[in-house]
């Protein structure tokens, strides 16, 4: 167009200085000609002035609006984003019983939406809001964390999935009661849970132990909305404190993994631990009173603080589906340049061993559980990761971590009437762990023990502190005496063995 605007200046300018030259005894019908020639570049000169303009205002508005350009391709998202961006976290907790029926050292008929969900619900929010300064001190981002303000405030959305049907009401009330909290937005999905076509039973059946399914939905749902996920089992605590120790080690441990067999993943991992309650079978059998301190340095704060039986000395914090027996130390590389104490991967077998050979398996002659029981498994009752983490899971999972689970055509646990796992897997394997921790995902779990807080960050409170009165006595074990164990063992495998 420039070059248009040119070439009709030029043009004109030839006509109009070929006039001077012309005769005066031109003739009429050459004075006519010549007048109509400028007439024509005059019209094609303001033409091209336009065109320039109307060029100049549409790059103007697309650059001003974005959104009208062309739709760019498909790509996979990065995990990094403007430092001042706000996180959107998606927080979802899946809830099978509105009141208790009794079992499991429960009290027949007590609210437990309220009375436990809710609280459990409420404690985790006020500490996923408490800003701790202006931000996040020596912590470091990066890999498959997103760089964004992970030291100020987070939009959180709450996603709540129930079993039962909740009134207008009650809906009505906790829905003001999770805002109140800090929740940006609320979701209550009720009566969800899955249903499927069993021959066997001869109809349609509905699914209880898929409802801790339902949160791979939600996530997907969510997924290019949010940029972490924290999904739980609904008496399950979580604070700020564990999650910027997940994003810090994550970071570390994506990068160590460089140096690691090809397909390895290793993320930080989570041990349940209950506070024990005098009078409980555990209090008595344990002489919880006549204890000393082992980890004089360990805090039992940064888990259990919302316990209303919460010790500050530390000594009855305990956990019962692992122990010193469920460890295995390994060094790894820079930028971690240290040892960590890898959890075990579900069901044993030979992939137990990618990172494990060469490393040194905690031994406890207190314990005679084979190793690879679901004894030392230690349930983590959900995940927390980062978007670019869900899509690794994705990725790596012979299943696909997403619905509809169908990657594999010949997985009869995901295929026929079991489409989707629907009437073949249970709670332990959705959000225990026993599918991402498993043979299908072959996803490492590290604890880091060495530092107490991190290994205190790594501990998640069961809110209803139930087991410590129906589970076997022998299946228990203080936590600062397993982080004391782990920190000897280094010691000892250090030197060879002494």
């Amino acid at each position: 167009v420039r070059g248009r605007v040119v070439f009709s200046f030029l043009l004109g300018y030839m006509s109009l200085s070929s006039t001077h030259t012309t005769p005066r005894h031109s003739t009429r019908g050459s004075q006519c000609k010549r007048l109509s020639i400028r007439i024509l570049i005059l019209i094609l000169i303001i033409l091209s002035i336009h065109e320039v303009f109307l060029l100049s205002k549409t790059t103007t508005t697309l650059i001003s609006h974005p959104h009208q350009s062309p739709p760019p391709k498909k790509t996979a998202p990065t995990s990094s984003s403007s430092p001042s961006q706000r996180p959107r976290v998606l927080y979802v907790i899946c809830t099978s019983k509105e009141y208790d029926d009794g079992s499991r050292g429960t009290k027949k008929g007590f609210d437990r939406l309220f009375g436990k969900v809710l609280p459990s619900v409420v404690e985790s929010m006020n500490a996923l809001n408490t800003v701790e300064g202006p931000g996040v001190g020596d912590i470091e981002f990066g890999g498959d964390v997103p760089d964004l303000d992970w030291g100020g405030k987070w939009d959180i959305t709450i996603h709540l999935i129930s079993a039962y049907n909740i009134t207008s009401t009650r809906s009505s009330k906790l829905n003001s009661l999770l805002h109140s909290a800090g929740a940006s937005k609320v979701v209550i999905q009720d009566d969800a849970l899955p249903s499927y076509y069993s021959s066997k039973k001869g109809g349609v059946v509905r699914d209880p132990q898929a409802l801790a399914r339902e949160h791979r939905y939600a996530i997907q749902k969510g997924l290019m909305v949010h940029d972490l996920f924290v999904c739980f089992e609904d008496d399950i605590v979580i604070t700020r404190k564990h999650v910027l120790n997940f994003l810090s080690k994550s970071s570390l441990l994506s990068a160590a993994s460089t140096d690691l067999p090809k397909g390895t993943m290793i993320i930080p991992g989570f041990m349940r631990v209950e506070v024990v309650k005098k009078g409980s079978k555990v209090w008595s059998a344990k002489a919880i009173n006549d204890k000393k301190r082992l980890s004089p340095d360990f805090d039992p704060s940064i888990c259990c603080s919302a316990s209303n039986s919460y010790n500050s000395t530390g000594v009855n914090v305990m956990g019962w589906e692992w122990s010193p027996k469920s460890f295995t130390l390994i060094n790894l590389p820079a930028p971690v340049n240290g040892a960590v104490a890898l959890l075990p991967m579900s069901h044993g077998g030979p992939e137990h061993g990618l990172l494990t050979r060469g490393g040194l398996e905690i031994d406890d002659p207190n314990d005679d559980t084979d190793r690879g029981h679901s004894r030392l498994f230690s349930q983590q009752a959900g995940v927390l990761a980062t978007r670019q983490q869900i899509l690794r899971f994705d990725e790596r999972c012979s299943t696909g971590y997403l619905p509809p689970f169908d990657k594999d055509p010949n997985d009869p646990s995901m295929t026929g009437e079991n489409k989707g796992g629907l009437g073949f897997h249970n709670v332990e394997f959705w959000s225990g762990g026993y599918h991402l921790f498993g043979r299908k995902c072959k996803v490492e779990r590290a604890v880091f023990f060495e530092d107490p807080g991190d290994f205190s960050r790594q501990l998640l409170y069961h809110r209803s502190d139930n087991k410590q009165d129906t589970v076997s006595l022998k299946r228990f074990v203080w936590a600062e005496e397993v982080q004391e164990i782990l920190r000897k063992e280094k010691i000892r495998w250090i030197r060879g063995g002494e």
